[in-house]
This record gives structure tokens, C-alpha cells and sequence, in this order.
């Protein structure tokens, strides 16, 4: 499952559906969008794929990803 959001400091993504989640990713992947925070004036948005094997960090950027998400009635 694809899910994006708004990373927070503490490791928590505000998903574009509204719910707090911890993201389980690999380690790497934590440290890069911690650089990318660090170097930001605003909380960045993450992409990351979710499956029964595990997840995967796909894109991290400063640009809003719930602003392009498509939604039940656009879709």
C-alpha cells in the first residue's frame, strides 16, 4: 500500500488521511529524511510502500505530496 505524509521529529508521519503512524522503516532510510529535515524550514513530506514483507521509503521532498494525492471522488 502507498502511504504519504508530513514526517514530525519524533519518527511519526501525519498520513494525508489524518492518522499518526511510526512508519516501520530501515535504518538508512530514517537517517536520510532526518538529513533532509535538518536542512528544511518545513516538516517534509514522505512516500513509502507498505507490504506484508516489509516497507520502503520512496521519496522524500519539501513539496506537500497530500496536495497532489488523489482522493475516493477524484480517483
Amino acid at each position: 500500500m502507498l502511504r504519504q505524509g508530513r514526517w514530525h521529529n519524533d519518527g511519526t508521519v501525519t498520513t494525508c488521511e489524518g492518522q499518526t503512524v511510526k512508519p516501520e522503516l530501515e535504518s538508512w532510510a530514517t537517517e536520510h529524511i532526518q538529513r533532509r529535515q535538518r536542512h528544511s524550514s518545513v516538516e517534509v513530506s514522505v512516500a513509502w510502500l507498505e507490504a506484508p514483507e516489509g516497507s520502503q521509503l520512496l521519496l522524500v521532498a519539501n513539496e506537500d505530496f497530500c496536495t497532489w494525492q488523489p482522493t475516493e471522488k477524484s480517483f
